[in-house]
């Protein structure tokens, strides 16, 4: 630093700023913030080697929001920086060294040595000491261009050369505003354009960021570049950084937006659209100016009106709520991190599950406040009403029906605003499960929309996608009643205005934590190098995604607690006897490698846990205290009335996936059982088998139990560990008193179980009847009330309408029974096979006797 004093360099920088200007730099950069990515950075690479920042902006002022903020945080700044002119942050004595060498170069004419052909840089970074450059200085650029001497990058590859440490590059951008491009706006500067003084102080009111993207290894990059010149590396590094740059601003930013008249055109003048125009003209003698009437307003209906200002203030509304009904939300930072990766290889495509009509604004909410663009929703029509329908629009959704059929321009108008979509690389989020779940279970897999946009890949709409699958869970979920009326038949309330003011007593208690995390993204690309090919694309591609939620599903404490509450009792249960359940469920989820939220990973947190868990139930009447007749209680113990277990269901059934494997193998031991201790591993997996097609209306099943028998052995082995049986070869022993854990985690598809051997029930008793859809439906809830009173269907929560369906679907599905359509919303089931529906009820019920 002497060295600097000696010569006035002009790239100077002083360790810190006093006086007037730090309190200038507090008022202009008031609301500049890092975010933790770029922080980790820095502290990681600073600790590994020479740290150099490259920086996109070139103006002064950018160079003193840059460097207040590193001293905000603790971090040193630069001690050096080229290609400025950093007077703002020097002292006054250091400036007047720097006029007396100008004014000993002007008059007597004698020549200063430049930097870069001295050691001063060498000497800072062998120091410890960071530099700074920028990386497209339009000011410096000729200058750069005539003289070799004066590249700044190329410098530091030959400085590299000849040091041992590694040189760390740090690409270094700064987001003035969040503002997307638009084609139309003129007179909006760019949120990453360079601020002079003015443009800086009209904009302190507006949050900025700065952005630090991944660092490069100068040493690394010689390696890998044997046979380069110096001034070839230069140019591909420079190209580099500006890519990512580039792609980093697309990530923050969106993509350009166009205008909404410009959107109409894309759409409609397309030559599929006016096509099927003409097609549809022709076939139904309808004029052609119709038709185009109302695919203009079939677009109208459709596409979203992006709008920041409606994001920003849809921001400040959400801190209020979700701070009113949630105790904090939780994400997963790596998986934000694989998510800006991602973004780089094609046009992202967000799939989370779909639990909440909160899923929608969660995901919105948590990508605005990392700095990254919030996608475009695929909306169903139901949540288009005014005005919160023009909120939504105007925040990325677009909206679509839920049914399509008899309206072939609408289908092609929606389809090619997906296409456009793709093409102008928006990030898109839709549900892979169409509606939300009403089990806590994913549904299976709705493909149309996923159909329409592998469709636009095929068609050169775009080289490739890149799906993220998301899980979004909550400790409750707002709609917990609602759903429970749901899977008693009860028809769903349409959403409207007074249904948003009657909900609004909601934001008077909290609903625990939501919890999002990301499973690693996956390309359309990947699964056509893994083989499959057409349409089976599709169908790969929604299971992968289904899977990619289910693995990165957590357990956190309302999930655990609440699967040892179901599993363990129908009735009344022990605080004690809980919590043993639940350091049941712990020791085997942990052995499995089951993901679990940190409170709930230590059996020592459990009556913390079950404290909160409890007295979240209580409040509802969920759960009571038993009492004596005089009104005394019960020390820790809790009845769980039976009404009330189809509410909580839901927090169970989101982790039973992985389950599956310890509770159908445990079936099939308990059915093998009864002919003595001794089993083989073959008995086990015919019972396993057996089970898992069954119920694979359920499910998709996570890959490890695609093999049955190599599941099996794996249930096997946990229950080794535990003591409980013994194996050699293929032989299985069972230990005395291994009932408990094998009945507990039986328990866990009985809720699934139950409603299959009502649905037997009815098409046995049926079997030479024509049954109409509808009737059949009615039937089958009769039947699970009637044998739910009668004792042979033991859980409330069994008495499921959407098990119901799955279960008349897996018999569709077999063929043992066939369906002819009467009408669009009627159709009638025919069935000539009493044998197959009665055997498979008698095996339920067989099954279903082990557990009681």
């Amino acid at each position: 630093m002497q060295n600097a004093h000696k010569q006035a360099f002009e790239g100077f920088l002083p360790g810190q700023v006093t006086g007037l200007r730090k309190r200038l730099a507090d008022f202009l950069f008031r609301k500049a913030e890092f975010d933790e990515v770029s922080i980790d950075y820095i502290k990681e690479y600073s600790a590994k080697g020479s740290v150099v920042f490259a920086s996109f902006q070139t103006s002064n002022i950018s160079l003193f929001m840059f460097y207040t903020v590193l001293i905000r945080h603790g971090i040193r700044p630069p001690a050096f920086t080229l290609d400025y002119n950093p007077y703002l942050l020097q002292p006054l004595k250091y400036l007047w060294r720097r006029l007396g060498r100008v004014l000993v170069r002007f008059f007597l004419r004698r020549k200063q040595p430049y930097v870069l052909d001295t050691d001063h840089i060498e000497t800072l970074l062998s120091n410890k000491e960071s530099v700074l450059f920028p990386l497209l200085s339009e000011k410096f650029f000729l200058r750069r261009y005539l003289e070799i001497k004066y590249d700044s990058l190329r410098y530091f590859i030959e400085l590299q050369r000849k040091m041992e440490t590694p040189i760390y590059l740090f690409p270094q951008m700064i987001f003035w505003n969040k503002n997307p491009e638009r084609t139309n706006n003129l007179f909006q500067p760019s949120a990453t354009s360079n601020k002079g003084f003015f443009s800086a102080l009209i904009s302190t009111s507006t949050p900025s960021y700065i952005r630090i993207l991944q660092p490069i290894n100068l040493k690394e990059e010689i390696e890998h570049s044997e046979g380069l010149s110096t001034g070839e590396m230069a140019l591909r590094l420079r190209n580099k950084m500006i890519e990512s740059y580039q792609q980093e601003k697309r990530l923050v930013l969106g993509p350009v937006l166009h205008s909404q008249q410009e959107m109409i055109e894309k759409v409609l003048f397309h030559n599929d659209v006016l096509k099927a125009i003409e097609q549809i003209s022709k076939e139904e003698g309808i004029p052609e100016y119709q038709l185009k009437r109302k695919a203009y307003s079939y677009y109208k209906e459709i596409a979203a009106d992006y709008s920041i200002y409606f994001i920003k203030v849809f921001e400040i509304i959400l801190d209020y709520i979700f701070k009113k009904i949630f105790s904090g939300i939780t994400w997963d930072q790596e998986g934000l991190k694989m998510v800006r990766e991602a973004a780089q290889k094609g046009p992202v495509v967000l799939t989370p599950c779909h639990k909440s009509h909160m899923d929608y604004l969660i995901l919105s909410y948590i990508f605005f406040k990392n700095q990254i663009t919030p996608p475009h929703i695929a909306a169903g029509t139901n949540l288009s009403f005014f005005p919160f329908g023009t909120i939504f629009r105007h925040s990325g959704a677009f909206f679509l029906r839920r049914s399509f059929k008899g309206v072939p321009l609408y289908t092609v108008v929606f389809k090619q605003y997906l296409k456009i979509l793709v093409q102008e690389s928006y990030p898109i989020e839709f549900f892979i499960e169409g509606g939300r779940t009403r089990t806590g279970r994913l549904v299976y897999p709705k493909l149309g929309i996923l159909h329409y946009l592998i469709d636009a890949v095929d068609e050169n709409y775009n080289k490739d996608l890149v799906f993220v699958p998301i899980s979004i869970g909550y400790d409750r979920v707002l709609e917990e009643g609602a759903y429970a009326a749901e899977l008693k038949g009860k028809n769903k309330k349409k959403e409207s205005v007074a249904g948003v003011f009657k909900s609004s007593r909601v934001l008077w208690r909290k609903y625990g934590m939501a919890y999002v995390n990301f499973d690693k993204p996956f390309t359309l690309k990947e699964i056509e190098a893994a083989g499959y090919k057409g349409t089976d694309r599709i169908e790969e591609t929604g299971n992968r995604i289904i899977r990619g939620i289910n693995r990165v599903t957590a357990v956190g404490p309302f999930s655990m607690s609440t699967t040892a509450m179901l599993l363990m009792s129908t009735k009344g249960f022990s605080r004690a006897s809980l919590i043993e359940r639940m350091k049941t469920l712990q020791t085997f989820f942990t052995w499995s490698g089951a993901t679990i939220y940190e409170k709930t990973r230590n059996p020592e947190n459990f009556n913390a846990i079950l404290d909160y868990v409890l007295a979240s139930y209580h409040e509802d009447k969920i759960i009571e205290d038993i009492k004596f007749e005089d009104g005394q209680k019960l020390e820790d113990m809790y009845l769980l009335k039976e009404e009330n277990r189809p509410r909580i269901a839901f927090y169970k059934n989101s982790i039973a996936h992985f389950l599956l494997g310890i509770s159908y193998t445990s079936i099939g031991i308990l059915s093998c059982r009864r002919n003595g201790p001794t089993m083989t591993v073959q008995e086990i997996t015919e019972h396993f088998e057996y089970l898992k097609n069954l119920l694979s209306r359920e499910f998709i099943y996570p890959e490890e139990i695609c093999n049955s028998e190599s599941a099996v052995r794996t249930a096997l082995s946990y229950y080794q560990t535990k003591g409980i049986l013994s194996i050699e070869a293929d032989a299985v022993t069972l230990h005395e008193d291994a009932s408990g854990d094998l009945v507990f985690f039986a328990r866990a598809v009985q809720d699934m179980l139950e409603p299959y051997f009502i649905v037997m029930d009815v098409v046995n008793q049926n079997h030479k009847k024509r049954m109409i859809s509808k009737d059949l439906t009615v039937e089958v809830r009769k039947n699970g009330i009637k044998l739910f009173h009668l004792g042979k269907v033991k859980l409330a929560e069994s008495l499921s309408a959407p098990s119901y369906k799955n279960a008349i679907q897996k018999l569709k599905d077999d063929s043992i029974l066939t369906e002819e359509a009467l009408s669009k919303k009627n159709s009638v089931f025919n069935t000539k096979d009493q044998v197959t529906p009665r055997k498979i009820r008698d095996t339920i019920e067989q099954y279903l006797s082990l557990l009681a």
